[in-house]
Order: structure tokens, then C-alpha cells, then sequence
């Protein structure tokens, strides 16, 4: 989906230094959560407050991550709860992620979650053209209830989920 060369390219600096002002920035509805496997961060998920709605969503799931290994244990449906949690603290009713259409393991972790694709567009990510696929959330409380249930089921240890801030 991503080529690697472009993959190659990324910098851990940069990308250190693009965290640092997410997590150091002022009050706003932005929230940071990591997953943890002992010492080491195996996932992440973030989400925020859409400044105006898209597709009649007031949030946005912005990104998910997951180590391969960790995938398929409930911690990403734990990590989606905790945004979720965060983002209904704000005043969210709907929620929104996209996703490159090729994912198809992501796109179907999200429809097993309940979400209705929205819709399917092009888009560029720094000069690279690619499909993207908007999902939703209408019924955050549908959405509650998906992520609730693997939540109870999973053996993970709450203290593996940190709030970032």
C-alpha cells in the first residue's frame, strides 16, 4: 500500500518531533493512547473533535496501530474504546477513520465493529496517489457495546493502556 521506499524514508526524529507537539499542546480534544507490552509500546490509537462535521460525524478515530503480533487479541478493540470513551467526554456523537482501501484487515476490523462505509475517494499523501475509505459510526453506543464485549473477553491488564498527555 505504502511503498517502501517512501516507508524507508521516514525519520524517527521527524516523527518524534510531531508527537511531541500533539502531546504538549494546549487544551484541546485531541487524545493519545498506547498499548504496552511490558516496557515496550505495541500499539497506539489517537482521536479528536472534528472542527466541523464530515459525512454528519463530530469525531475522528485519526489513527490505530497495532504490532502484528498484538493484532487479534482485543487490544485494538481496547484501544478504539478508549478513544471512544475520550471523544464521548468531548461531546462526540458520530465517529469517523479512514483508511487505504488496500487494508483490507483494517477495513474489516472496522466493519466487524459496525462501521458503514461512507465513502471510497482519492487522495494524495505526500505525492504518493492512493485510494482512501471513510468509515463511521453513527450509533457510538453500537460502537460501545462492539468494543465493550472484546474488552471483557480480552486477558490484556488494563495497566498496558496509558493516557498520553
Amino acid at each position: 500500500m505504502i511503498p517502501d521506499a517512501y516507508l524507508a524514508a521516514m525519520s524517527v526524529d521527524d516523527s518524534e518531533a510531531m508527537w511531541r507537539r500533539v502531546l504538549t499542546a494546549g487544551p484541546n480534544t485531541a487524545s493519545v493512547f498506547v498499548a504496552a507490552n511490558g516496557v515496550d509500546v505495541v500499539g497506539f490509537a489517537c482521536g479528536n473533535m472534528l472542527d466541523e462535521p464530515k459525512h454528519g460525524l463530530d469525531a475522528e478515530l485519526t489513527a490505530i496501530y497495532l504490532q502484528r503480533p498484538f493484532q487479534r487479541s482485543g487490544t485494538g478493540r481496547r484501544l478504539v474504546a478508549a478513544v471512544l470513551d475520550a471523544q464521548r467526554a468531548h461531546g462526540a456523537t458520530g465517529l469517523l477513520t479512514w483508511v487505504i482501501a488496500g487494508n483490507k484487515g483494517a477495513r474489516a476490523f472496522y466493519e466487524h465493529l459496525g462501521a458503514e462505509l461512507l465513502i471510497e475517494q482519492p487522495f494524495q499523501w505526500d505525492g504518493i496517489d492512493l485510494v482512501e475509505a471513510g468509515y463511521g459510526w453513527r450509533d457510538l453506543d453500537a460502537l460501545a457495546l462492539a468494543t465493550s464485549a472484546a474488552c471483557r473477553a480480552s486477558m490484556i491488564s488494563n495497566r498496558q493502556f496509558r493516557r498520553q498527555q
